[in-house]
């Protein structure tokens, strides 16, 4: 939105009245002050909220465990979703079970007594659940986002983007654990997988997670540059904050609180390249960084 507005560059700061769908965003300022932001795909997701469970239980929903924290926040599937800081009068805080498709959510207060319960329901999918094959029927893309080595844990979940990518406990013919490092790659939509170990018969194992519909937006963050800065990348300087996030181009860009086998602190001043989707990070005593988006993100043009 910008810290002006107007040809008086006016401050943006202060009270505002809004409104927004999915996707646009309108706002006005008490001096009579408007402006519209538009975003190129759905991004503001509201859901209803109800007391009870009016629809009953899915019985293809996927159960869970979880604990609704004192804001009245619970995770499911790396989301964040709102369930409210007070059901039937009490305080929401506590373990819950939950179950939830692609666009709905039931949650039960683990507590004696009569069972509290909510249902969350979505306009649009949120949750959605990917589709997983041994072995790549389709071959890398070669615009995925490298993802650096991470660890499926023995839930058979690997965090992805901000996202649990359940690839399932076992997998093959002889039901291998899946729990250990990986090697991955992403887009919004896939996610390719090679563990760092061989299967029994010493072929590499790999999987491939599938989404119906782009799920996986946050960037990956590895350390050192393994291809060179794009030519065409815009330079910039600036200054990571203690909470590890750089200004580059209007937008926080998170790369971690510390980086590197001695876990460095990031905090301080950096240098840095920009393309639509990569960030080039660069500390002073010589540290890379790279940052890598699965979409275009930053207004750029070479």
């Amino acid at each position: 939105m910008g810290k002006v507005r107007g040809e008086k560059k006016v401050s943006t700061q202060g009270k505002v009245d809004y409104w927004y769908t999915e996707s646009t965003v309108w706002v006005q300022w008490p001096d009579g002050g408007q402006k519209m932001v538009t975003y190129p795909r759905p991004t503001f997701t509201k859901p209803s909220l109800v007391d009870g469970w009016p629809q009953d239980l899915d019985p293809q929903a996927t159960h869970g465990t979880g604990t609704v924290t004192a804001s009245g926040q619970l995770g499911v599937a790396g989301h964040k979703v709102y369930v409210g800081q007070l059901c039937g009068g009490e305080s929401t805080q506590g373990k819950v079970d939950y179950w939830y498709t692609e666009s709905r959510m039931w949650v039960r207060w683990q507590e004696p007594g009569p069972a509290r319960r909510v249902m969350v329901g979505y306009p649009r999918p949120v949750f959605a659940k990917p589709s997983v094959v041994d072995g790549w029927p389709q071959d890398k893309d070669p615009q995925a986002m490298p993802g650096g080595t991470g660890t499926v844990g023995a839930n058979g979940q690997l965090s992805v983007g901000g996202h649990r990518v359940s690839v399932g406990a076992v997998r093959g013919e002889k039901k291998e654990s899946t729990a250990g490092k990986v090697d991955y790659w992403y887009t919004e939509t896939t996610v390719w997988m090679q563990w760092q170990e061989p299967d029994a018969s010493g072929q590499p194992r790999r999987v491939m997670a599938t989404y119906p519909q782009p799920t996986l937006s946050n960037p990956s963050v590895v350390d050192n540059w393994d291809e060179g800065v794009d030519p065409q990348a815009t330079p910039g300087k600036g200054t990571v904050s203690a909470s590890g996030v750089l200004s580059v181009a209007g937008h926080k860009v998170s790369v971690g609180k510390v980086r590197g086998e001695e876990k460095v602190s990031t905090q301080g001043a950096v240098e840095y390249w920009y393309t639509a989707s990569r960030v080039w990070v660069q500390w002073p005593d010589g540290r890379q960084v790279m940052v890598g988006f699965p979409r275009p993100t930053f207004n750029w043009a070479a």
